[in-house]
C-alpha cells in the first residue's frame, strides 16, 4: 500500500530521471512498478546472483558492498533518495556486482527485468536513459567510496539541559541556503502521545511525508532515551551528538541504550559526530576551538560549497 504523497514523489523522480519520455510509456512503466517498504539491515540483492529487477529509492539509504580478494565485504557506494539501484545487472544480463543492504528503512519501487525488457523495446527515450545510466555507473566505478548526501539528520543531546531545538533552528537557517528544511520534534508528529502500533504507523507516515517534501529533515531528539529518540536514531542518515561544553564528559543514557548497539552493526550506516554547544544550543569553542571547527566542517561537508559567516 502506498499513499498520495508517495505517488507525487514517484512522479517527480520519474520525471527527473526520464525527462520527456513518451506519456504512454511513462504510464505503462508506472503500471509495472511494485511498491516495497524494506526494513533496516536487509540485503536487497547479493553479489554474484542473477539480477531479476532494478529499484528506485523514494526514501531511505542503502550501501553497496563488494568482496575483496579475501572474501571480506568492502563498502563501495551509498545510494539514497532518487537513485536507481541494481540496474546494471538488469541491463547487461550479467550477475550482480555487489551486495546492497538497507541502512535504514527504505521505500522503493521495483521494476522486474521482464517488464524492463518489454518497455525498452517500446520506448526510445528509455533506451537513451539506460545507456546514460551505464556510462555513469562505469565512471563511478573508478571513484573512491561515495556516501549519499544525508537527508535526515538526528540531533541528539547527550548532556542535560541542551536546547536542541535552538541548535536545530540555527542549523536549518544554514541548510536553507541549499534547499527546503524541516525541523521535527516529537510534538510535531504526535510522537509520544500513544505507544501502540496504530499510533506508531501514523508517526511513520507523517515523517515520510515530511521527508518527501524537503531536502533536509532535522530530527530533534529528546535528552533521554525515549521512544522518540530511538526513532530519530534509527531513521537518520547522520547523527549529531550535542554535548554541553560546560559539563564534564559522561556517557549519556542515550549513547548506552541506542548508539553503542548501532556501532556494533557494520551494516548500520548512520555516521555519529560530536559537537560542543552551550545550554542555549549555540555552537561554542572547545579544546582551543577544535570542537567548533568539527561542527562547521561537518556542515560545510554536508551541504557543499556554502560560505559560512
Amino acid at each position: 500500500m502506498h499513499l498520495p504523497h508517495q505517488d507525487e514523489l514517484l512522479q517527480r523522480h520519474l520525471r527527473t530521471f526520464l525527462g520527456d519520455i513518451e506519456p504512454a510509456a511513462l504510464d505503462e512503466l508506472r503500471a509495472c512498478l511494485e511498491w516495497m517498504t524494506v526494513p533496516t539491515g536487509v540485503s536487497l540483492m547479493n553479489e554474484a546472483e542473477q539480477g531479476d529487477a532494478m529499484y528506485l529509492v523514494l526514501s531511505g539509504r542503502l550501501r553497496a558492498y563488494v568482496k575483496d580478494d579475501e572474501g571480506r565485504p568492502q563498502a563501495v557506494r551509498e545510494m539514497g533518495r532518487g537513485q536507481i539501484v541494481g540496474e546494471m545487472s538488469v541491463i547487461t544480463g550479467e550477475p550482480r556486482r555487489a551486495t546492497v543492504v538497507t541502512l535504514r528503512e527504505c521505500v522503493l519501487v521495483r521494476l522486474a527485468k521482464a517488464d524492463f525488457d518489454r518497455l525498452l523495446a517500446t520506448s526510445p527515450r528509455l533506451s537513451v536513459v539506460m545507456t546514460r545510466q551505464i556510462i555513469e555507473h562505469l565512471r563511478s566505478r573508478q571513484e573512491r567510496f561515495r556516501a549519499a548526501r544525508p537527508v535526515t539528520i538526528a540531533l541528539v543531546p547527550v548532556s542535560a539541559g541542551v536546547d536542541v531545538r535552538a541548535f536545530a533552528q540555527s542549523l536549518a537557517q544554514h541548510l536553507a541556503r541549499v534547499g527546503r528544511v524541516a525541523v521535527v520534534d516529537a510534538p510535531a508528529v504526535g510522537a509520544g502521545m500513544a505507544d501502540d502500533a496504530e499510533a506508531s504507523a501514523r508517526v511513520a507516515t507523517r515523517m515520510n511525508e515530511i521527508e518527501g517534501a524537503n531536502e533536509f529533515v532535522l530530527l530533534a531528539g529528546d535528552d533521554a532515551p525515549t521512544s522518540w529518540t530511538a526513532r530519530c536514531c534509527e531513521g537518520a542518515d547522520e547523527i549529531l551528538l550535542l554535548a554541553d561544553a560546560a559539563q564534564p564528559p559522561v556517557l549519556h543514557a542515550t549513547e548506552t541504550e541506542y548508539l553503542m548497539r548501532r556501532a556494533e552493526d557494520h551494516h548500520n550506516g548512520s555516521l555519529v559526530r560530536a559537537g560542543h554547544v552551550d545550554r542555549h544550543g549555540k555552537a561554542v569553542d572547545g579544546d582551543h576551538g577544535g570542537r567548533h571547527l568539527v561542527t562547521l566542517q561537518w556542515l560545510a561537508e554536508l551541504v557543499g560549497r556554502i560560505s559560512w559567516s
